[in-house]
């Protein structure tokens, strides 16, 4: 049973060739479930910490990697990751500021760097964005400060792309002045 709380994501996942749907969402046990169409639907506990009540669950597929991989809050508004099932706190990894509570989570794969990254927003309303290459090592940047941006307003959602059309990478968010 899900919880009423933001907490719910869908991906299409082609991974080793199984064409298959999956739907991630917070159990009333704050623990994180996978549903997975293969054409029936199989149910599974994925494991790992349990999350944070105003969690928000980011998931996306990997195409470099070949492999799902699904963001959430723990208790501690640490971003965890599940790499193939395997759990990782990836803001302690890069030494990161935890997120605000029920903070957004946008997550994407940057084919221009070949790397990974999520996006977030702390108590101070700054964008933080974690990223890896290797998918074991992570690191951190406060967007912004690097950008001398305002922060985000209160509760402001974020939306990360990859813009072709100029190949790169962009999040938007509403800044404090509105």
């Amino acid at each position: 049973q899900a919880v009423n709380a933001p907490a719910l994501s869908t991906e299409m996942n082609p991974v080793g060739g199984h064409n298959e749907q999956d739907e991630y969402y917070k159990g009333a046990d704050l623990n994180l479930y996978q549903l997975t169409y293969t054409g029936s639907w199989n149910y599974a506990l994925t494991g790992g910490p349990s999350m944070d009540v105003l969690s928000p669950i980011a998931s996306q597929v990997d195409p470099l990697y070949n492999k799902s991989e699904v963001f959430y809050l723990d208790l501690n508004q640490n971003i965890e990751m599940l790499l193939s099932g395997i759990p990782k706190n990836i803001t302690a990894s890069a030494g990161a500021a935890p997120a605000k509570a029920g903070s957004p989570l946008v997550s994407l794969a940057n084919p221009y760097a070949q790397s990974i990254q999520v996006h977030y927003l702390d108590s101070t309303g700054h964008i933080h964005q974690l990223f890896s290459w290797d998918r074991t090592t992570w690191y951190t940047s406060d967007l912004t400060v690097a950008t001398g941006s305002l922060p985000a307003a209160s509760n402001s959602p974020l939306i990360a792309q990859v813009d072709p059309m100029i190949n790169s990478v962009e999040v938007y968010y509403i800044v404090t002045d509105g």
